[in-house]
């Protein structure tokens, strides 16, 4: 990876929240942006020249042959995730419950010229971004599955176990965000791995690592 990239995370909110970015990388100590507009999002991670952004968001919405393989082989490996519904379900709900996997449409369209969705895996090392799930994630990078009930503590110590400074992660979506950044730096460095396939979109998880013998920032 080069040092003048960054790997950046991106959790996704509805139209309200907006988006939370933290780029690993691309200087010393964690960058961090927020946003309504996914479009703003897509310059700033443009800006730092990042080479892959991971998104807490669906990039696929379901086809007709039902549940998304990659939410299939997550619900296998023991992580409850929303299973992601048609767009037609997503537009015509009556309350707006999907409005953030809307958002992380618009966003995943903003960044296909720069950063096309990954078609492929192992990746090509070309900049491009793909879906994470940072619950799953932050277990992957733990070693164990985690209590969600405490996702705050117990994903900051998953971060700190990786070498991140978490001093400037104040909410919880910074911390989602660094989570799927971290994911993003383990693909960019050959510790990912994908579920699903291309035609219903991945899902990019860490590999677990041998006890002892985790990668962090410090190595890489």
């Amino acid at each position: 990876m080069s040092r003048s990239s960054a790997c950046i995370g991106i959790d996704v909110g509805g139209p309200k929240k907006g988006f939370h970015a933290v780029a690993i990388g691309a200087r010393s100590g964690l960058q961090q942006f927020a946003s309504v507009d996914a479009a703003a999002v897509a310059d700033w991670c443009r800006s730092l020249h990042a080479l892959l952004i991971a998104i807490d968001a669906p990039c696929r919405w379901r086809g007709r042959g039902g549940v998304r393989s990659a939410e299939r082989s997550l619900a296998a490996a023991g992580f409850r995730c929303f299973w992601t519904p048609t767009r037609a379900a997503a537009t015509g709900h009556p309350t707006g419950y999907y409005d953030w996997m809307l958002a992380g449409e618009r966003l995943y369209q903003a960044l296909a010229q720069s950063h096309p969705l990954l078609s492929q895996w192992p990746w090509n090392a070309g900049p491009g971004c793909f879906e994470t799930f940072p619950h799953a994630a932050a277990c992957r990078l733990a070693g164990r599955m985690l209590d969600v009930r405490r996702k705050r503590p117990l994903r900051l110590a998953a971060l700190e176990s990786c070498g991140v400074d978490v001093r400037s992660l104040e909410t919880q979506d910074a911390i989602d965000a660094a989570v799927a950044a971290m994911v993003a730096h383990r693909a960019a460095t050959g510790h990912a791995e994908a579920m699903g396939d291309s035609r219903d979109g991945f899902i990019v998880l860490p590999w677990t690592p041998p006890r002892g013998a985790s990668p962090t920032l410090a190595r890489t």
